[in-house]
Formats: structure tokens, sequence, C-alpha cells
């Protein structure tokens, strides 16, 4: 995987940038380190092979010399200030895409401030940067990577893998190594409706893999600090809905990364179990209180929703379905049961004796089925989901900041605490650890019907 992106401008920085390309290559390998002198294939589309590799990318090195702010193009028009110049489309989807950004000064330029940037890159004025020299090049240049490597270290920290050199018995797997992050979400904005879009599209099976909660986290961490906030592209709104969905046709979510979790019970890894059940609490727990923001929450589910997807699509204030779409919980198939909130988001919406029967008896419903029990709260017409979504926001706008005070009084006093979900995730992890081999031939089963996007028959 793509690691290190350099950002850079040619007449501004290219001295720094290809002693440093070298000497990240040095450090960490020919294929972690892209800069597109060397990288991009005659004949290919600069800009889509940048927005690719940086999607794939963990950081992104901004390198800023003495003329980068002020570079002209032919027109005498300021470089940063077109919509189509390469460095700004390279910082802002970086920007976009919560990939850590780090800005580093060479040739004794300054930080540029807020007010020297255009408006859509300003958040790269509050981050810290650091500095290269001609004279301190080597010292410098190690400062640098070991700052890498502590940022590198915070995210796979965040959702460890499980053991290396692990085989998944009866799935086909191969070892799992750490998350690859970026391009698991795709996001779309609609400022007229002041709605935030937050479509899944999985690298390969539609799980919650590690790398869609890190973009989960990443997107939700975001929001929380500009207070609702979003720019993309040239366009800065405050935003009213989040909605989460999904870019696989027929499949909201199929729950937690099976092929994981089952070589993690096999060889009792602990640690892993309750890091995976820690950040799926860390991202429900915000979500389920709309961030402690005023935003409705809404999952629109199209499909199938299993397990921890389903308990994702719960997390939201309101939940549109599509006629065909299925939703359950399988598993109690394999003796567990969904521990990341399920039992908690079920019981204030249906009580605890409908949730009981939910959770324990392995049931596939239909979205009317919900619907009919209180769990749906908008049922579309299959491929109306969208204009559902557009239908729902039209009528909650119009008493929008009354129905939101509403949607927080209702969180007060059927209040949901992040330590009930630890709570329940605890006991989640402790089960997990007393699989029998049964069990585990049982998951071998469901993750076949995982990997091709089937749901349990």
């Amino acid at each position: 995987m793509t690691t290190v992106f350099i950002c850079y401008r040619r007449a501004d920085s290219a001295p720094y940038a290809g002693r440093l390309h070298d000497r990240l290559r040095e450090r960490f390998g020919d294929t972690e380190v892209f800069m597109d002198i060397t990288a991009i294939e005659p004949g290919e589309n600069f800009e889509d092979v940048v927005r690719e590799v940086i999607g794939r990318c963990d950081i992104v090195l901004v390198l800023i010399g003495t003329r980068w702010l002020d570079a002209l193009d032919s027109a005498q028009h300021r470089r940063l200030d077109d919509p189509d110049d390469l460095v700004r489309v390279e910082i802002l989807t970086a920007l976009e895409r919560n990939i850590r950004v780090i800005p580093v000064l060479v040739g004794g330029a300054r930080m540029p401030t807020k007010s020297d940037l255009p408006p859509e890159l300003s958040r790269l004025a509050k981050l810290n940067a650091a500095e290269i020299s001609d004279t301190r090049f080597h010292p410098d240049t190690a400062s640098l990577i070991a700052a890498m490597e502590r940022a590198r270290n915070q995210l796979s920290t965040i959702i460890k893998a499980p053991k290396t050199d692990r085989h998944v018995p009866g799935a086909g797997g191969h070892p799992a190594g750490p998350p690859q992050l970026g391009g698991s979400i795709e996001t779309v904005l609609e400022p007229d409706k002041g709605a935030y879009w937050l479509r899944i599209k999985p690298r390969s099976r539609s799980s919650l893999d590690p790398a869609l909660l890190l973009e989960l986290r990443a997107l939700i961490d975001e929001l929380r600090h500009t207070e609702g906030r979003v720019t993309k592209n040239t366009t800065t709104c405050t935003i009213n809905y989040v909605v989460l969905a999904s870019n696989v046709p027929g499949v909201f979510n199929l729950g937690y990364d099976l092929k994981l979790l089952r070589a993690a019970i096999s060889d009792q890894d602990r640690e892993f179990l309750e890091q995976y059940m820690e950040s799926c609490v860390g991202l429900l727990f915000p979500w389920s209180q709309s961030f402690g923001l005023p935003i409705t929450t809404i999952s629109l589910v199209e499909g199938t929703a299993l397990g921890g997807g389903f308990e994702a699509a719960l997390a939201s204030s309101i939940v549109i379905a599509e006629e065909s779409s299925r939703m359950g919980f399988p598993e109690v198939l394999f003796n567990l049961f969904p521990g990341m909130g399920a039992y908690s988001f079920l019981t204030r919406r249906v009580g605890r004796a409908t949730a009981e029967e939910m959770i324990t008896s392995a049931s596939i419903y239909s979205a009317r089925q919900l619907h009919d029990m209180g769990v749906v709260d908008v049922i579309a017409e299959d491929g109306g989901g969208k204009e559902a979504v557009a239908a729902f926001i039209r009528r909650h706008a119009r008493t929008g900041k009354g129905r939101r005070g509403f949607e927080s009084m209702r969180r007060e006093f059927d209040a949901i605490t992040k330590e009930e979900l630890l709570r329940a995730g605890r006991v989640w992890v402790d089960t997990a650890m007393h699989a029998s081999q049964r069990d585990l031939q049982m998951m071998d089963r469901l993750i076949v019907s995982q990997e091709r996007g089937d749901p349990p028959g």
C-alpha cells in the first residue's frame, strides 16, 4: 500500500522533494512513497491518479518553500486560488478524507496563516509544521521520519490487526495485516439540504473492517471538531443531516469482519477482540448521540444489513429502508450475540421483549416487518431510497429546530451511555473467547456468505 504522498511545487521545492523522496524510500521502501515524477505512467491522467493514490495513503507531506504561497500561473493569477491547481487538489483531497497532513517548511519558508490561504485550505494553517533546512537536512529529516512513524503507530493501535502470520482456516484467507486507510467512504455534500452523505464503499467484502472503522472515526472527529461545518471542493456549509448509506447494490453492511474475528478467537487474542469492540463502540456511541451537535442522523438501508451493520443503522435517529431490504442478527448461530449496541438501541425503540426476540432468534426480517414493529421509521419503494431521504428532510426541515430539540430531549430521557455499551461489549468479548470448534466452523460458513455478500440462509 502507498503510505506516504509528497505534495510539492516543482518551481518552489523540487530539490527538497527529490532528496526527501530518496530518504523516505530508504526508510519505508520503494512502493511506500509516492511522488508524481516517478510514479505516474505516460498517458495516465495525472489528477485521477493523484486522487486515487492519496485515497490510499495514511500520511501526506506538503512541502512549502518560499515561493509556494505566491506562485503564479501564466495569466499571473495565484495558483492556489485555481480550483484545478494540482497542489490545491492534492491538499484538499487529503483534508476532505481526513488523512494525516504534515506541512514541511523548506528553505527558510514560514507557515502560511489562515488569511493567506483560500478558505477551502484554511485548515492547513492550524497544522503543526516540520522544518527541513539545507544545513540540517539529515537531522531534520530524521525528526520528520520519527514524527511520521508516531503518526502511523497511532493509526495502527486504534485497531490492532490480529497476530501476524495467521491463516483463517476454512475461509481461504491470508495473514492479516494492518488496516489500509482511505477510500472506504464516499462523501457527498448537499448544501441546499444541509445534508452530508457518507456512503460506504468497502475494498472487498461489505463488513465493518478496520479501514472502514478508522475512516468513520476520522469523519466523526472532524464533524465534532468543526462543530458540524463541512468544506468540500469550494463549498462550506453547516450540516443539519448526516446520512449513512452504501454504494454496494443490495447491501448496506454485513456486520463484523468475521474473518478477522474468527482468527482472533481461534488464537485466543483477547486484546484484539477488546480493541475491535472498543473501536466499534467508539463510533456507534457518538453516532447515537448525533455527535453532541444539533444534527439529525439518518440511516438509509437499500439492501441487507446484518449484525454490526444492522447495529450501525440502528444508531441513527431515523432509519429509512427500501421495501426489499432485509435485516437481522445472525450471531446466535455461532453462539455469539450483537455486542456493540444492538440491545441498547432496540430496547429504546421497541422494548425489551421484542429486542430479545430479535437478537436471540437469528431471524432475518423484511423492511415491512421492521416498520410494523417500530424499528424502521420510513419505508421506501425499491430504488426510491434517496428520494425518501430528500422527502423526509423537506418535512423535517420545516420545523427542524424544534424536532432536533425533541430528539435531544428524547436522548436525555432514554439515555444511552458509553459505559452501558462497553459493559455489553465486554460480555461479548468474554463470550467470544469461549467459542467452541463447532462455533468456529459455523463462522467459517458465514464467512463464505459474507465474502459473497449473501445473507445467511
